[in-house]
């Protein structure tokens, strides 16, 4: 009973298969035109995407900077009492 389920099913398969490439073959017949004023060349068909493109790196452009206007950096230099430098601290701080 098991085999005749498992042969049903492949030729259910097989038969799916040649229908569909029988539809491909009649397809592909079909007559197509081409209006070559319609199509146009490759910045005519694309513009919107070039320029979204363009305004997306712009955003990255800007904004990977990391907020550099909010930056701020101390630095502290000690003495001693001949005027030698002892240490120098630099502080960066983020606001």
């Amino acid at each position: 009973m098991k085999t005749i389920w498992n042969r049903a099913i492949l030729y259910g398969i097989i038969s799916s298969m040649a229908l569909f490439a029988f539809n491909l073959t009649l397809r592909a017949q079909e007559k197509v035109e081409i209006d070559s004023q319609e199509v146009g060349n490759f910045f005519q068909r694309n513009w919107m995407w070039i320029t979204g493109g363009v305004v997306l790196l712009v955003l990255i452009l800007l904004f990977s900077r990391g907020g550099g206007k909010n930056r701020r950096v101390t630095t502290t230099v000690v003495k001693d009492d001949l005027g030698n430098v002892k240490t120098v601290k630099t502080t960066d701080i983020r606001e």
